[in-house]
């Protein structure tokens, strides 16, 4: 094979119902320089009977085990193997344009870029519905550039498009030179390096194209398994909170990481589906490791969502009213 230049990085856990979609999505790429590193995280289906019978009919597929250790694992043990220029972590489940990878490899190689960002859409399985999600790329806040950094849009760097990895092609030789890694929680495992990578690279570029579309409804893959912590998802913004703050960087993105943490509270408030759950949130929220960030101290004029902060005060204060 000649030299790699994207390396897909997918973590597979119980897919077989959409695996296969997923697989051929990558196989039919344009671009043909790649490796598909699927890491199986312990699946009882026939996810891995899947995957063995692609990589006989294509030595581009590589296959990985390991026990159920959650797709943050999954992707670190994947990055380990990589040979390509670039890197893209992908789910398990989800479609992608045949034009994904050429497209987005092309963009970075022609700028140089640490991170090429690109849109999306939601695909609900339900009912069939196709809907854009504006929110995986925010180009009214990035402006008329086309390479831009932390330093050019400080107080939106975070806002710009999801904590999510898979509507982004990474530079590798950027993810080892930062040393970046996604963190083994269950679930919220990728906030950490995508927040991190945002706030740390040089160059960052985008495809004003929609080129993935993210399955919802009836997920099964690493991504829809639900904690019995679900209060977890503090970890991973603590752990940004710190890293920002060790680099020297957290005043100049301060704002943005606030926005960025306040909306991941009221969406993890608003997903989980019993009280037991809301009210380890709304507990979590009262506790010192989250109140040393500061995010409901600020002036009101400081918030560009003032809903998100009244949402997380609201439930901070009630609770605290409540008796034990």
């Amino acid at each position: 094979m000649s030299e790699i230049k994207v390396s897909v990085i997918m973590p597979v856990y119980n897919a077989e119902t959409y695996l296969e979609e997923a697989i051929e999505c990558l196989i039919c790429q344009t671009l043909k320089e790649i490796e598909i590193i699927c890491v199986d995280d312990g699946s009882t289906d026939r996810s891995l009977e899947i995957l063995e019978e692609y990589s006989k009919r294509d030595d581009r597929i590589k296959i990985l085990h390991q026990r159920n250790l959650y797709a943050g694992v999954a992707r670190n043990n994947g990055l380990k193997q990589a040979n390509g220029e670039f890197v893209i972590f992908l789910d398990s489940d989800d479609l992608f344009e045949r034009g994904l990878l050429e497209k987005t490899y092309k963009q970075g190689k022609k700028v140089n870029a640490d991170i090429v960002l690109f849109g999306g859409e939601c695909f609900n399985v339900d009912n069939g519905e196709h809907k854009e999600r504006p929110d995986f790329l925010r180009k009214e806040y990035i402006g008329d550039k086309s390479v831009f950094s932390r330093k050019d849009i400080p107080e939106k760097i975070f806002n710009i498009t999801t904590p999510c990895p898979w509507t982004k092609l990474y530079s590798r030789k950027f993810i080892e030179r930062e040393k970046l890694q996604f963190q083994e929680l269950q679930h919220t495992n990728d906030a950490f390096f995508v927040l991190l990578s945002l706030a740390l690279a040089n160059k960052i570029t985008y495809i004003d194209e929609v080129l993935i579309s993210y399955r919802i409804g009836q997920k099964n893959n690493l991504q829809s398994v639900k904690s019995k912590n679900p209060e977890m998802f503090f970890e991973a913004y603590e752990q940004v909170f710190d890293a920002l703050n060790e680099k020297g960087i957290y005043e100049e993105v301060k704002k943005s990481f606030i926005e960025v943490t306040l909306a991941g509270c009221v969406y993890n408030i608003n997903s989980v589906k019993t009280k037991e759950a809301k009210v380890k949130i709304y507990q979590e929220m009262q506790q010192e490791h989250f109140t040393r960030m500061n995010l409901l101290e600020q002036e009101e004029t400081f918030y560009s969502n003032l809903e998100h902060l009244y949402q997380c005060k609201g439930t901070k204060y009630i609770l605290a009213s409540c008796p034990e």
